[in-house]
């Protein structure tokens, strides 16, 4: 399998990677909209799936999916449908060194947007992803089985995504998301509605779409 290690550390065991030392500095000081932290969250090892999350960095907006496998080829196409779900164009992502990234190339191509690696044992290069996930342990605490609850993931999502922020102004997340997924994305057919999302919120293309959760899919 291409980029992909036997050996799960946290070391350089990822081929090929671009680290966050590379990354454009305008990343770090979140004055552009389209820049994405990754990260996984791992159940109790009763339960084989995982959750994969994005947090984009400027609105604090989450998305968030249950994968039933744990490989490096399921997260990366389930990253690849969660940004396309979201009607969204990353301009980066950044994730850990976890080997369930082993497939960067592919979803940097697929999405057409960078991908960097935060160094080992940094977790606070990707703070926003780490503390968002914080939040979604409040609703899904740590030690419990995710059991591919959807609903509950969703329930989660929705909540954070429609808190208050005070780092927002006291804007929630999906209104930040919104306003700069819309400016990113200007659509003259009308084909893509307030927000950079469809006419129907709740309108999905297919099943895999419906996997993902960010507001009302």
């Amino acid at each position: 399998m291409e980029e992909y290690s036997k050996r799960k550390t946290k070391d350089s065991h990822i081929l090929n990677r671009h680290m966050i030392d590379e990354r454009p500095a305008v990343v770090d000081a979140r004055t552009r909209f389209g820049d994405w932290e990754l990260d996984t969250v791992v159940p109790k090892k009763s339960d084989p799936c995982i959750m994969v999350t994005a947090v984009e960095r400027i609105s604090r907006f989450l998305i968030a999916s249950l994968v039933e496998r744990r490989d490096s080829m399921s997260i990366g196409r389930r990253i690849t449908r969660m940004m396309n779900a979201a009607h969204t164009v990353p301009l980066t992502l950044t994730s850990d060194n976890g080997t369930e990234f082993a497939m960067h190339r592919r979803v940097s191509a697929q999405l057409g947007c960078d991908f960097y690696f935060a160094r080992p044992y940094h977790p606070w290069e990707r703070g926003t992803n780490e503390n968002t996930n914080g939040l979604i342990r409040q609703y899904m605490p740590s030690g419990t089985e995710f059991k591919m609850d959807r609903k509950k993931l969703h329930h989660a999502v929705e909540r954070i995504n429609n808190r208050p922020r005070k780092c927002l102004g006291f804007q929630t997340a999906q209104e930040v998301f919104d306003k700069g997924n819309k400016a990113s994305r200007p659509c003259s057919s009308g084909a893509i509605g307030a927000g950079g999302m469809p006419g129907s919120r709740l309108a999905a293309t297919n099943s895999e779409e419906n996997n993902v959760v960010h507001l009302n899919f």
